[in-house]
């Protein structure tokens, strides 16, 4: 994670310099080996690593998805 911006549904988590992902309520938050307790977007911090599943990507620069399912694990 490079970048995170709070929103009205959620978050904005910003991957990489081609990658938005929107995070909201809906998603399912799974902690990874090396985290503790359960997963939150607030634990979504600059530094965090994510594994994300979504099935479809936005078409834009950067390219933008809302994933079904992100997987937290502790920044290296």
């Amino acid at each position: 994670v490079q970048a995170v911006e709070e929103t009205e549904d959620g978050l904005d988590v910003y991957v990489s310099d081609q990658m938005i992902l929107h995070l909201g309520t809906d998603t399912q938050l799974l902690a990874g080996p090396g985290t503790t307790g359960e997963a939150a977007l607030t634990d979504i911090v600059p530094g965090t690593r994510l594994l994300s599943w979504y099935s479809v990507v936005g078409l834009s620069y950067p390219a933008q998805a809302a994933p079904e399912k992100v997987m937290l694990f502790p920044s290296s």
